[in-house]
């Protein structure tokens, strides 16, 4: 039966998996990623290591993008954006990459292989994950790194070996020199190991020679390197308006810390009150360990919260993506402890219920999504969140400019009433002339419309409206014509 279960469940996880990676390696380019391509990756080389006028530049990420798309002749923007899903290729390497230290992450977490199998489906179906690791950012490639940083942390409490102590260093370069916004998960991985130690043994005069210290040295050896990497760049970096517009005490990010932990349950509620449940409850009871390797996921998705509350600058919610996998190892360790006093429920039976669950979960969240964002589309508003993001489905560049392109259009003039996510870089790309107009300043002929909300003629019929693109899509196209005066 356990051969049969396991069987069950990596059959469910290479369907999502398979549908994640395909759907969202389809996914059009959309507004930062065509910005980062422009500004930072489709550029000399001297223009992505200095320029760091906006946050957009993930610089490592953007140096490994313009290695990969140099490599397969990819120059221009017009190529990338009709070919969306060999440019993401390379980041289902990170998925899989991600997935793999995830797993074994979480041997540290469960004795038995088929809770493993239950954390893994519950990483991989999270909507958090597809949304952003599969973005044309730094996002998946941090929340690798952070999870090679977690998996040597949790090997050298158990052996020490100097490969550990390498991978620390270059990951934790990695991570900060990917994204400067990493630095307060980097700070609780860096003191978490010396913590435990102290936590488990005391305060003993070999400390100094322990490998607890020995591995926080080498993650602050490679953020001192990561600074050095940004000296160049050093004031736009930490003097940007989310740095310097700061007050201490923001509670605000409490706020925003709840919201970030029910977006990351991807609709698990339940699950959610499971690890809420399972902290309360423990703590008040003193039945979690102190050296339980629960503390590990609970201080990285709390602890940086707490950072930028004192600190009080009010980062966007998106940087909190990288945490997933630790956050996702919470509320499974936590469902692991409170299903083991579930006696009405034999294992046999959970192990095939709960991935079964899974799968419909994912099937419906998906559903969710897709149909919110259509309406949100035909409604003229525009959702970013973790969860809800405007160009996951319906998101219909390539057709905008496809249709913009054909000889019937050519001759068309093509207008907007007000210019909407940076869209004339993409008609700039294909050389099609836009500008800004008031629609009642054109007195004759026809024109496109380009707009991402639904328009309609005024109530004297002085327009004919007709759609070029259905009412779902995020893009709207409309020729508009006008008789004359």
């Amino acid at each position: 039966m356990k051969v049969q279960t396991s069987k069950l469940m990596s059959l469910v996880i290479g369907l999502v998996c398979g549908f994640t990676f395909l759907h969202h390696l389809g996914n059009e380019i959309w507004n930062d990623e065509f910005y980062t391509l422009l500004n930072f990756v489709l550029v000399p080389l001297k223009t992505t290591l200095l320029d760091y006028h906006v946050p957009n530049n993930h610089i490592l990420f953007s140096l490994f993008a313009k290695a990969y798309l140099s490599c397969i002749g990819y120059t221009d923007l017009s190529t990338v954006l009709e070919n969306p899903f060999v440019v993401r290729l390379p980041l289902a390497l990170v998925a899989i990459a991600i997935l793999y230290y995830y797993w074994k992450i979480s041997f540290y977490f469960f004795d038995n292989i088929r809770w493993r199998y239950v954390s893994l489906l519950l990483l991989c179906s999270n909507a958090v994950f597809g949304n952003f690791v599969f973005q044309y950012r730094g996002y998946g490639l941090s929340m690798l790194f952070l999870s090679m940083i977690a998996y040597h942390l949790l090997k050298l409490q158990n052996k020490e070996n100097t490969r550990s102590y390498v991978v620390l260093i270059l990951a934790t370069f990695g991570t900060m020199y990917t994204s400067p916004s990493n630095t307060y998960v980097l700070i609780v991985l860096c003191a978490y190991p010396v913590i435990a130690a102290y936590i488990k043994h005391g305060m003993p005069a070999s400390l100094l020679k322990s490998t607890a210290l020995k591995a926080s040295c080498c993650m602050a050896a490679g953020a001192v390197l990561a600074l050095l990497a940004y000296v160049p760049v050093f004031r736009e970096v930490f003097g940007n308006d989310y740095v310097k517009n700061s007050t201490p005490f923001a509670f605000e990010n409490l706020e925003r810390m709840i919201k970030v932990f029910i977006a990351m349950s991807s609709f698990h509620y339940i699950l959610l009150i499971f690890g809420l449940y399972y902290l309360v409850y423990n703590g008040i009871t003193k039945r979690l360990r102190r050296n339980s390797p629960y503390w590990l996921p609970l201080a990285v998705c709390s602890l940086p919260f707490f950072f930028s509350f004192l600190h009080g600058d009010v980062p966007p919610s998106r940087i909190y993506a990288v945490i997933l996998p630790f956050f996702t190892l919470l509320l499974s360790y936590s469902l692991f402890h409170i299903t083991r006093n579930f006696k009405a429920i034999t294992p046999q039976v959970m192990f095939v219920v709960i991935p079964l669950y899974v799968l419909l979960h994912f099937a419906g969240t998906e559903f969710m999504i897709n149909r919110r964002l259509a309406q949100d589309n035909i409604l003229g508003m525009r959702n970013q969140d973790l969860i809800y993001q405007y160009y996951n489905y319906h998101f219909n560049s390539r057709e905008m400019l496809f249709t913009l392109s054909q000889e019937e259009y050519k001759a068309v003039p093509v207008y907007f009433i007000e210019e909407f996510d940076n869209t004339n870089m993409l008609t700039d790309a294909y050389g099609i002339k836009t500008s800004l107009v008031n629609p009642d300043t054109v007195h004759a002929g026809r024109y496109i419309l380009i707009t991402n909300k639904p328009f309609s003629p005024d109530k004297d019929q002085r327009y004919q409206a007709k759609p070029l693109t259905p009412a779902k899509s995020y893009f709207k196209l409309y020729l508009l014509s006008r008789p004359p005066v």
